[in-house]
């Protein structure tokens, strides 16, 4: 009996430790298969980031060819494979939004996971009701009663006016933190509550480098190439004087108007010095040259003044608004006595998508895709069982 009770604790025992060894070997499968899992998935939502900056970087249009797919790319001890099974289009111009639906598969060992997402990609065509761009933005503010608005102002045609809504933007924006320091010294402290727009901090002012100088010069030469040869003006090497009321577009029939300095001129010499009531609608573009209004001004649309040793100026009193947005792009060097934005009187400018949608359609979808900023925005992420 002794020997039999034996023989069985030793087979319990025996068999517990079998059980313990086939439990262990379970588990330590189970957690290589989890760790594996985890780094498969890991790796497909890196391959959904190279993804968005694949869409994001493209000049091509569409960003990506639908039902394509990238060579697979080798992370650590995995890989990542992305593919695009659809690409859809709305609005047009540089209003074009891009859908595209982004598949990526990690793998690691016998281990995968498959993450979709969906992003629209759109282009940027300002980022602030005023803009610096380039290498300088010494500021003149005169008073309290100019304002700079990021805020989005929108046309209302059954009130025929401009009223606050959508998406804000910045006030102001700058290239650098110099250029940022120098915009808010320029402002007073009863001036800085003036500056309104994104951000916690007043004035709504900051850096954003969506838009660089280059890419500014750019879009400047691509609106004056395709402007009509009767709104193009050439600036002589001093004042061109400019009186009288003028009517540079109107909202029912935008326009560009280009103004550029003439060959061979000298840096900081031409200027278009407009005295009298002026409106417009469009786009609104000097090159190498200064812009001054003395009388009142009202525009809608997209103001871009570049070039060496440039300023814009509003001056004296009147009627002075602008929805749309503007930019100062200094490509050159001056003393500081030589200002590249002054603002007096009531000056409003009001950041407006509305405005600038007149702006859109003068460019070339390969002119938009190659020179303008764009956002890609999440639609939606899911990851794909079997």
């Amino acid at each position: 009996m002794i020997l039999v009770i034996s023989l069985m604790i030793l087979a319990l025992l025996l068999g517990a430790g079998v059980g313990a060894i086939v439990s262990t070997q379970s588990d330590l499968k189970s957690s290589s298969n989890l760790k594996t899992g985890t780094q498969a998935l890991y790796l497909a939502e890196a391959g959904i980031e190279r993804g968005k900056k694949t869409v994001k970087d493209s000049t091509s249009d569409p960003p990506v060819t639908a039902g394509s797919c990238a060579a697979a790319e080798t992370l650590g001890s995995g890989s990542f494979t992305v593919c695009y099974p659809s690409v859809s289009t709305s609005g047009s111009g540089a209003a074009t939004v891009y859908t595209v639906t982004i598949s990526s598969t990690g793998a690691v060992g016998n281990s995968s996971k498959t993450i979709q997402s969906a992003v629209n990609k759109a282009f940027v065509l300002s980022q602030a009701a005023l803009s610096f761009t380039g290498n300088e933005a010494d500021s003149t503010f005169t008073g309290t009663a100019f304002r700079v608005d990021g805020n989005n102002w929108d046309y209302n045609s059954s009130t025929g006016t401009y009223q606050q809504g959508g998406t804000p933007h910045l006030g102001i924006s700058v290239p650098n933190t110099a250029t940022k320091t120098a915009v808010n010294s320029a402002l007073a402290a009863n001036q800085k509550p003036n500056v309104t727009g994104t951000g916690t901090s007043t004035p709504s002012l900051d850096v954003d480098t969506g838009f660089t100088k280059s890419k500014v010069s750019q879009l400047a030469d691509d609106f004056c190439n395709q402007a009509l040869a009767t709104n193009k003006t050439v600036v002589p090497n001093s004042t061109l004087n400019i009186t009288g009321s003028q009517t540079w577009g109107t909202r029912a029939s935008p326009i560009i108007k280009c103004f550029q300095a003439t060959s061979g001129f000298t840096p900081g010499t031409p200027s278009v010095d407009v005295a009298g009531n002026t409106s417009g609608a469009g786009v609104l573009v000097v090159r190498d040259s200064d812009l001054v209004f003395r009388g009142a001004f009202n525009w809608e649309g997209l103001i871009i003044v570049t070039g060496q040793k440039v300023g814009f100026g509003i001056l004296g009193g009147g009627s002075r608004d602008i929805y749309g947005s503007a930019f100062v792009n200094e490509t050159d060097y001056d003393p500081v006595t030589y200002k590249e934005l002054v603002l007096q009187g009531s000056t409003n400018v009001r950041y407006s998508d509305s405005a600038l949608k007149m702006a859109y359609n003068f460019l070339p979808m390969s002119v938009i895709t190659s020179t303008l900023p764009s956002t890609v925005s999440s639609v939606y992420w899911r990851e794909v069982t079997n």
